[in-house]
């Protein structure tokens, strides 16, 4: 199965590691300073760009995300490419990598991620 690059910037956060969004599939991703990733379904962009310009991305996580978008933890993670800062660079996936990542949208949770 194809790898799925998602670029992940740098957060400067006690929380929060890096994440990154892709906006053909609405999933953003979150590595936590613990090592774990989560992907959060459906979130609209608007939302990814407030958290890019938020000066507590903790915060902004557990105010507008946690508890708002369905998640799912990545056991065996795409390919991160990690950026610094807070730029809104895109992932540069082909189409038959965006249409693997909406086919993952739609397994159970127990079944994503584990190629």
């Amino acid at each position: 199965m194809a790898k799925v690059k998602i670029v992940m910037h740098r957060a400067k956060s006690s929380n929060i590691d890096a994440y990154g969004y892709l906006p053909s599939a609405s999933m953003l991703f979150i590595r936590f300073k613990s090592g774990r990733t989560y992907g959060y379904s459906e979130v609209p962009k608007t939302i990814y760009s407030d958290l890019c310009g938020a000066t507590s991305k903790g915060s902004f996580f557990r105010r507008f995300i946690k508890q708002s978008y369905r998640d799912f933890k990545l056991d065996n993670s795409p390919e991160f490419v990690f950026v610094d800062g807070d730029t809104q660079e895109e992932s540069g996936n082909t189409p038959e990598e965006i249409s693997v990542l909406n086919a993952i949208r739609e397994l159970p949770t127990d079944a994503r991620w584990a190629w």
